[in-house]
């Protein structure tokens, strides 16, 4: 596999912000004493009951975008990696875990999301357009360690009432958290 380094900030820009969506990958992550059971389920959805002591794993950003927010793990598709390798190299460096990947349950699209970037020394806002791939999984340990991302990483069942992102209302809607 090729070396699958991050792009430096004016690739970035210039990549995503001006010629393709970004690939992502975001992570529902139930404790390992934790079942779950699809409660419901369509032809375009399904509403998951989840079991158990722990919960799903949310992280409060401590970076751009949304800093404050509780958000799910996640991060960028990097070239040669499977959705299931950038899954559990960006679990281990948020979380500090590792899991065993379970099932692809959905995605979620961020058309002109907003980022902040430093260019030639001087910080800019871009419009990217990125796609998440969203994974179920299933944390080998419970407990949990911060990273550069966010040092404040835990378990949720029930919301929190301030300061999330877009994950919060899908987490809701699909049945992972109240």
């Amino acid at each position: 596999m090729p070396e699958n380094k991050r792009l430096t900030n004016d690739l970035y820009a210039l990549v995503y912000g001006q010629y393709v969506p970004r690939l992502c990958v975001d992570l529902v992550v139930i404790g390992p004493e934790d079942t779950f059971r699809v409660a419901i389920s369509t032809n375009l959805d399904s509403v998951f009951d989840v079991q158990g002591p722990n919960g799903i794993i949310l992280i409060q950003r401590d970076i751009p975008p949304e800093i404050g927010s509780w958000h799910l793990p996640g991060g960028t598709v990097r070239k040669g990696e499977t959705l299931e390798v950038a899954a559990k190299r960006i679990i281990k460096s948020e979380t500090g875990i590792e899991v065993e990947i379970l099932d692809r349950i959905g995605s979620l699209e961020f058309l002109n999301e907003e980022q902040e970037v430093e260019l030639n020394g001087k910080k800019e806002k871009i419009n990217i357009h990125s796609v998440s791939v969203i994974l179920l999984a299933k944390a080998k340990t419970n407990v949990l360690t911060g990273s550069d991302d966010g040092k404040n990483v835990e378990w949720f069942k029930i919301a929190p009432t301030i300061g999330h992102t877009i994950h919060i209302p899908y987490l809701i809607k699909h049945g992972f958290l109240k």
